[in-house]
């Protein structure tokens, strides 16, 4: 359901959750911490917000690869395993993580390249903030590549920039995707 909703929608539904119900829930329990806890006025813990909500709109996805994988695993080898003697660390070592390989191959190519275009949430949360002047300079911590990208072209009208930017972002983005999916590709067992 989380990946289903629109990353601006999901970005309103966590800046909810972390300017009214965290606050509103440290005051019903007492809790001072969680009253004076502003996640996303913190330079430091706006990060931390944003991969609460990406952890959160992405790993029931995730969870539907690995279940798939772990339901094809053929019950013959565990069984055959058992009859053999093996423990369970045994069979999990030689028989299932071996076979559910390619679920790893596709969950880290979809997490990885998902984590590096995210946009839409982070500006519905953060809009790229917040802002924290650290020795006369502006740092924006939540301001990652796609949204820095868009910036540069959009914001500070540098179209040629930031389209320079977006190119060689995805020639890097490329490049370490294949990359991984071929270092994964090695560890794969074919049925």
């Amino acid at each position: 359901m989380p990946n289903l909703i629109g990353g601006l929608v999901l970005g309103y539904i966590w800046q909810f959750i972390f300017k009214s119900v965290l606050p509103s829930m440290g005051e019903f329990l007492g809790i001072d911490a969680l009253e004076n806890l502003l996640i996303l006025a913190s330079p430091t813990l706006t990060l931390m917000g944003l991969i609460a909500a990406f952890t959160w709109q992405y790993a029931g996805y995730i969870m539907m690869i690995y279940v798939a994988a772990l339901l094809n695993v053929p019950q013959e080898l565990i069984e055959a395993s058992q009859i053999d003697g093996a423990n369970f660390f045994q069979r999990l070592r030689s028989i299932t993580v071996p076979m559910i390989a390619q679920a790893f191959t596709i969950t880290s190519f979809l997490t990885l390249i998902t984590s590096f275009k995210q946009y839409d949430i982070i500006i519905a949360l953060t809009n790229g903030g917040p802002v924290d002047t650290f020795k006369d300079t502006i740092v924006n911590s939540t301001e990652l590549l796609a949204v820095h990208i868009y910036n540069v072209a959009f914001k500070y009208n540098l179209m040629a920039e930031g389209q320079a930017r977006a190119i060689i972002f995805f020639l890097v983005l490329s490049v370490v995707s294949m990359g991984q999916v071929y270092y994964n590709k090695k560890k794969e067992v074919e049925m």
